[in-house]
């Protein structure tokens, strides 16, 4: 944990191999830190890189001495008067510059987290009579990765999976699908989870959270999901259906895109018949996870958001002031922070969950009002503002 005291300015300090690197936390112009689910989170920075000389002025990151290859970058953020938050570790795969026509010289680093080793590896081998969970945490621990693996339910133990000429990231890409589960990184840690509830940080419309856009579409919706397979040894089909009753219950007065959608247009039925469950318990965990995937996106959104410097992927987070339907809690899903010296911390994110919210009352438009050009607060044209006038009944003629 850094001791290093921030001043209220929002600006990050740079570590190298968990030691305070003064002159980059110094001379960082932009940085931006971006992250999604189950994808190496990447940070990549710009900062000043001239320096006072004897011969007027040189470079000052070239060397290479301190910022390396392969070194373990770490972005803090202070929070005034004590917080301080881990934004970023990960190691440095990239260095270069950029020369600007009207500024001076940048020195310019990319780091990416642990997740990044998963991409680095393709092979072909076998898995015998172990879960998917088993797998993941195996793979976990070949490139030094410990697990918090949370997920509901039991998960059942497959007598061979394969691993096919596949790069470790898109073999864990498969056994997560299988699963219906996400995975980040968290301080070193490989978190898996099937689960994106939770309240975490709170952020309310005309406050911290500057803009929104939130919609529900059932267009990817499904009242049932089936999944087929051969039992080789009982030489018979396997058949296994997922339907809303698999998912997790609505809470008081929120429904799923699956109630929408059966209440709506009727029944829709999903067949996925290119897996390969071996058994019927296999067969019902892939119907379960796809339908708890396309009923978990049932409703998504962005925002751009200030101050939000602890929004993580896959961390829930709370949106506020956006009315009954879509208030309450969602996950992240992507997240992208910037820091610039101009304005320092924005946030950018996108947002998924499974349920609608309660309908509020809408107005009558009786009630609704309407305001001339200048509607600002005390100007003539706003003081002006009337109620629409109800629209009439039809009535006979007069004759």
């Amino acid at each position: 944990m850094p001791t290093t005291a921030l001043s209220p300015a929002p600006r990050p300090v740079i570590f190298i191999d968990g030691i305070e690197h003064v002159a980059l936390s110094r001379d960082v112009e932009r940085l931006v830190i971006e992250e999604a689910l189950s994808s190496p989170a990447r940070c990549t920075g710009r900062f000043a890189n001239l320096t006072p000389s004897g011969r007027g002025f040189e470079f000052a990151y070239f060397g290479l001495q301190d910022v390396a290859f392969g070194r373990t970058l770490t972005v803090w953020q202070g929070i005034p008067p004590s917080t301080l938050i881990r934004m970023f570790e990960g190691r440095v795969h990239e260095v270069g510059g950029a020369y600007p026509a009207a500024s001076p010289p940048a020195f310019v680093i990319g780091a990416e987290d642990g997740l990044a080793v998963f991409w680095r590896r393709q092979r072909t081998r076998m898995f015998e009579h172990m879960s998917d969970a088993q797998m993941i945490a195996e793979l976990a621990a070949e490139h030094g990765l410990t697990t918090d693996i949370g997920l509901s339910g039991s998960l059942p133990v497959h007598a061979a999976t394969a691993q096919l000429n596949q790069s470790d990231a898109a073999f864990l890409a498969d056994r997560l699908a299988a699963i219906g589960a996400e995975m980040w990184i968290d301080q070193g840690v490989l978190v898996v989870t099937d689960s994106g509830d939770g309240a975490g940080q709170t952020l309310s419309y005309g406050q911290d959270l500057l803009a929104c856009t939130v919609g529900a579409d059932l267009s990817q919706q499904r009242t049932a999901v089936g999944v087929s397979g051969w039992d080789v040894h009982g030489k018979q089909v396997i058949l296994a259906t997922a339907t809303a009753a698999d998912l997790p219950a609505d809470q008081a007065g929120a429904v799923s895109g699956p109630h929408v959608l059966d209440q709506t247009f009727g029944p829709a039925v999903e067949a996925f018949v290119d897996e390969v469950p071996a058994t019927t318990d296999g067969a019902r965990a892939l119907a379960v996870a796809h339908l708890r995937a396309s009923a978990s996106a049932f409703i998504t959104g962005r925002g751009l958001a200030i101050g939000a410097v602890a929004l993580r992927a896959g961390r829930p987070v709370t949106l506020q002031g956006l009315g009954t339907l879509f208030s309450g809690a969602y996950q992240v899903t992507a997240v992208r922070h910037e820091f610039t010296l101009e304005h320092g911390w924005q946030t950018t994110f996108d947002v998924r969950r499974p349920r609608l919210g309660p309908a509020g009352t809408a107005r009558r438009p009786e009630e609704m009002t309407h305001a001339t050009r200048d509607p600002r607060p005390g100007s003539a044209a706003g003081s002006r503002a009337r109620k629409s006038p109800a629209r009439r009944s039809p009535s006979r003629r007069r004759r």
